[in-house]
């Protein structure tokens, strides 16, 4: 298949409301998506939401000597400890700003935790 050929399909496609083609014969092959497209006014709606590190530092999923188990599936209030940032020997504390559920821990116990970096995420109620 040509250049040009590929480059008029992709020209009648971004004209239509198809969002994907996908052309096969023999060895010849190519794919087109249109990913995005603004005039659609796609407005994505979640209630999903990231938990980020306030500060660089350890994770740590519970104070040394103490148990704070809080795993996926678990439901959480707003202002309830999910866990803390090491920073020099001084634990931050991670707490949540939803009544929620816990969807995913993002880090393990002892991981690295850049600023900004998701700890977890939570699907709010």
């Amino acid at each position: 298949m040509k250049a040009e050929d590929i480059a008029s399909i992709a020209k009648w496609a971004k004209e239509t409301d198809l969002e994907e083609i996908v052309y096969k014969n023999g060895k010849e092959s190519f794919s087109f998506c249109e990913v995005w497209r603004e005039e659609r006014n796609f407005n994505f709606i979640s209630s999903m939401a990231n938990i980020n590190s306030p500060c660089v530092g350890i994770f740590r999923r519970s104070l040394p000597g103490r148990t704070l188990n809080i795993s996926e599936g678990d439901e959480v209030k707003k202002g309830e400890v999910l866990g803390y940032v090491e920073v020099l020997g001084e634990h931050r504390e991670i707490t949540s700003p939803y009544n929620a559920v816990v969807a995913k821990v993002c880090l393990k116990d002892g991981d690295c935790a850049d600023f900004g970096v998701p700890l977890f995420f939570v699907e709010k109620k």
